[in-house]
């Protein structure tokens, strides 16, 4: 995947957004230091205490990359608060972690919600990621719900016309 990160970034001059659903996290996140991306997300779930979890929150920053922190569907958005004012963006799963095509599991934009509520009340200045079965039906949900960035896979790969998906998205 390194391989492909780092063709993407000799094409582009998009910021890099890597999104790990590893174990080890840290390991990894060495493979990608050189290709200077903007963020690196690593799952709350992978760490196996709060202290690996700021460790590698920190280990990011030092690295002057910013860090992300995903949840599952299955996980409660509580257990990623006392990390929001160390991070520049939480990513809510709205699909089990895996598979593309999924659809969007309803109860997690509810996750979303109750994330910007809390952002909102308490200040904190953050960006709401959503990723997973998100498409021309479920993206103003996503956006109501106080999501402002949205990982399109599916619904733009799968269009007869590629180019004209994104930009339908784009508005």
């Amino acid at each position: 995947m390194r391989e492909y990160a780092n063709s993407i970034k000799q094409m582009s001059n998009i910021p890099l957004d890597v999104h790990l659903m590893v174990k080890d996290v840290k390991e990894f996140i060495d493979d990608y230091i050189g290709l200077e991306p903007n963020t690196i997300t690593f799952h709350i779930e992978t760490t196996s205490s709060k202290e690996e979890t700021m460790d590698i929150i920190n280990y990011l920053k030092e690295n002057n990359i910013k860090a992300g922190l995903a949840i599952k569907p299955s996980t409660k958005i509580e257990e990623v608060y006392e990390f929001l004012p160390y991070i520049h963006m939480c990513l809510v799963m709205t699909v089990e972690p895996g598979l593309g095509g999924q659809k969007l599991i309803p109860e997690t934009l509810e996750k979303v919600k109750t994330l910007k509520e809390y952002i909102d009340k308490n200040n904190i200045d953050i960006d709401i990621e959503v990723d997973g079965g998100i498409n021309a039906e479920t993206i103003e949900d996503a956006k109501k719900s106080g999501a402002n960035i949205f990982v399109i896979g599916t619904a733009i790969v799968n269009a007869e016309n590629i180019e004209e998906a994104a930009q339908n998205f784009k508005k």
